[in-house]
């Protein structure tokens, strides 16, 4: 294992211990084994790391399926599924954050990818620039409080069941106004 993932790994365990505000990067240090100097060759604060989490629980491999399966899959749940699975694996860690992150950090960085992935799955979709804007918001930001909400119940669903979910209340709206259904949305 890498410096870079010792360091994710026991920022993790260390997440799962206490709330992120309390976590500091001499925690982080010791924990890994690490000089401060070796943290910051990698990492600029423990807000870095955060990033480092959810791009490699995640953003990676739903990013991968993306570019392997295009838009093509969304009606099959591939890459939703993937995603809940992921953070269903990881869901001490989750909750933890979302139950003691002050700055909501967990959820702007859910967001962030959410985000890139929408403008993906509507690239060369026929929509104005403003409507474009807003309604990748409006699916990355719903898709954000959904997994909130899920965590925040303790993961009372099934991963598939929400990637059901949400391909029923939003995918399919998404394929309905933007994408053509006959080439996206089979």
């Amino acid at each position: 294992m890498s410096c870079k993932d010792i360091i994710i790994e026991n920022a993790k365990e260390l997440i799962c211990k206490h709330d992120f505000d309390e976590i500091t990067v001499k925690m982080i240090c010791e924990k890994s084994v690490i000089s401060r100097k070796a943290f910051y060759t990698f990492y600029h604060d423990k807000y870095e790391i955060l990033d480092a989490i959810l791009i490699k629980d995640f953003v990676m491999e739903i990013n991968d399926l993306f570019d392997k399966f295009g838009r093509v899959e969304l009606n099959r749940s591939i890459i939703l599924e993937t995603l809940y699975q992921r953070i269903y694996d990881n869901g001490e860690f989750y909750r933890k954050m979302i139950m003691t992150d002050d700055e909501y950090m967990l959820e702007k960085y859910l967001l962030k990818y959410n985000i890139e992935l929408m403008k993906k799955i509507l690239t060369g979709a026929k929509i104005e620039d403003k409507e474009r804007e807003y309604a990748i918001y409006f699916y990355a930001s719903s898709q954000v409080a959904l997994i909130r909400k899920w965590i925040l119940n303790n993961y009372d669903l099934s991963p598939l069941q929400m990637a059901s979910y949400y391909r029923k209340w939003a995918v399919v709206s998404m394929c309905n106004c933007y994408l053509p259904r006959k080439v996206f949305c089979k």
